[in-house]
């Protein structure tokens, strides 16, 4: 942990903490701590934590970095109490714990081990352990005892970040049992644990090293630890006897709540200063509770507001996707058309359009690279770029071409769109059509046979200077024209499978005398059935264009 007690030039000052580093300081808005004054650089210094400890480097500021007087040249370690001028602004270190970690040496000699659930009876926080014949002094004891717990829960409850969380648990710690260090180790999703803040008094610069077994102990035996270990730092053993140094008295408590250890809290003292005692334990161990059990809930508000980020953000992206699609079909005598999308359980780039045109009508399926909110920006901005040769009445690989040099302009080389757009005379049912990177649209005839439509070109937006061609194809009496994006035919079973242009393909044959409406549910049912889920991993976009058949 970094305790920084900061100075400005007006004489305002504050403090600020910070759990772990890098910490970069100066006046630029994108910094750890940015600080508004002129005598600072935009990056003038830097706070990093190392094996041993909190260090401080200067970042070439224009009016250096000083630590007790002596300007910085190269990064310094730092000590508590160490004075620091960063230009005008002066900065006191109040803490600067070196990190705690989880090591493989072997625990030391336990002299207590005491499951939670007895600790927390015998404190007298889940019962009053004592009797009615218990003297005034000991009944006294207990009830400054809960009286302090009680103010501890609600200094706990009133922290909204874990950051604070944490770092208030360690000034109860501190307040009350003045160790030489203490450390809160939280368990990562791997089940391994790191620690997430500590502390140590002005005079020990020692790493507090914790043994696994012991953590294995108190975590899995959902136990409290007294121990006495007898480990010995090399760095000090010439400078310090082994009872100042090496023995340490340690408490180690777990985070439990409903049974489940989200992490664990020790502290650890020089036997010369003071041995940890059953009292001490039956303080922590409540605290620690307490502590468990805001933690979980701090982590479930800030899942339950995350969850609600996501909710309003997919909210938002489908409004943005609904928005593209246009609900007037275009009605063509002799022809049927039908289009529409099935929404996904995350929003996608797809979007439809059926204009109706001097001569006919044009249809265009396409689908943006990603998914989410940037995907329904991302498209919305390409169908604004699509408008403009489409009100032209454009041919479709002009289109294409026109609308690929603007999408690779505004984009970046990671994003790109495939697209299907096909131009109908009616009255001679002749197909104009030019396919981006797109699926293969499905030509159905009346006699059963199907022609995939494949690619005329890459996907729009991938080069600079793409040049587009189209093909044709004729519809008559009784064919279907299917344009339809990625998430029909890559809909997956339970083993991963996708359904396939080949399967889809022989669908669209077998049901080809439905209407189109029928033809659209019977599409959808199959597709449920394989996915065995009524909602799709994808979006899927469909549209249907048929010639009708010539009257007897």
């Amino acid at each position: 942990m970094l305790r920084l007690a900061i100075t400005l030039p007006d004489g305002s000052s504050v403090e600020r903490t910070f759990l772990k580093g890098p910490v970069t300081v100066g006046r630029a808005e994108d910094v750890t701590l940015s600080l508004k004054d002129l005598s600072l650089s935009r990056r003038h210094a830097l706070f990093e934590t190392g094996p041993h400890g909190w260090t401080v480097q200067d970042l070439g500021s224009r009016n250096g970095t000083f630590v007790n007087g002596h300007r910085l040249t190269a990064p310094q370690a730092l000590r508590m109490g160490d004075a620091l001028q960063l230009g005008q602004v002066r900065i006191q270190v109040l803490e600067c714990g070196a990190p705690a970690e989880v090591s493989d040496r072997e625990i030391g000699e336990t002299t207590l081990l005491k499951p939670v659930a007895k600790v927390l009876k015998d404190s007298g926080v889940d019962a009053l352990p004592v009797t009615a014949e218990a003297s005034k002094e000991t009944l006294h004891r207990y009830a400054e005892r809960l009286s302090l717990l009680a103010k501890v829960h609600e200094a706990l409850a009133s922290q909204v970040t874990e950051e604070g969380l944490l770092t208030l648990v360690l000034d109860q710690i501190f307040d009350q049992l003045h160790p030489d260090q203490a450390a809160i180790f939280l368990k990562g999703e791997d089940g391994s644990f790191a620690c997430a803040a500590s502390r140590c008094q002005k005079d020990c610069y020692d790493k507090l090293l914790l043994s696994r077994s012991l953590v294995r102990e108190v975590v899995d035996k959902k136990a409290a630890a007294l121990v006495v270990d007898a480990f010995t730092d090399a760095r000090f053993q010439q400078a310090m006897s082994l009872r100042a140094v090496g023995v340490r008295s340690i408490l180690a408590v777990p985070l439990l709540t409903e049974d489940v250890a989200l992490g664990l809290l020790v502290c650890a003292s020089r036997l010369a200063v003071r041995s940890f005692t059953q009292e001490d334990l039956e303080f922590v161990v409540p605290l620690a509770s307490v502590a468990a059990m805001r933690l979980r809930n701090l982590r479930l508000a800030l899942e339950a507001a995350e969850k609600k980020r996501l909710e309003q953000e997919l909210a938002l992206a489908r409004r943005i996707q609904v928005g593209l699609f246009r609900e007037e079909i275009p009605q063509l005598p002799g022809y049927a058309i039908l289009g529409g999308n099935v929404p996904s359980r995350v929003v996608s780039g797809d979007f439809y359009q059926l204009l109706s045109s001097d001569n006919g009508c044009t249809a265009l399926v396409a689908d943006v690279s990603g998914k989410g909110i940037g995907a329904a920006l991302l498209a919305a901005s390409l169908e604004a770029l699509f408008a403009g040769p489409l009100h032209l009445n454009l041919p479709p690989s002009e289109v294409c071409n026109r609308v690929s040099q603007l999408f690779y302009a505004r984009t970046d080389a990671s994003k790109f769109a495939t697209a299907f757009l096909a131009q109908l005379d009616a009255a001679s049912g002749v197909v104009t059509y030019c396919n981006a990177g797109h699926c293969p649209a499905v030509l159905v005839t009346a006699q059963g046979e199907v022609k995939a439509l494949t690619s005329t070109g890459p996907p729009l937006g991938m080069f600079a200077d793409q040049q587009y061609s189209q093909e044709q194809v004729a519809l008559q009496p009784g064919d279907t024209l299917v344009l339809y994006s990625d998430g029909v035919t890559e809909t997956t079973d339970a083993h991963g499978d996708e359904f396939g242009l080949e399967r889809f393909s022989e669908l669209l044959r077998s049901y080809r005398t439905l209407p189109l409406e029928d033809l659209w549910e019977q599409v959808e049912q199959e597709l449920s059935t394989y996915s065995q889920s009524p909602t799709p991993g994808d979006d899927r976009t469909l549209v249907f264009i048929r010639r009708e058949t010539k009257p007897a």
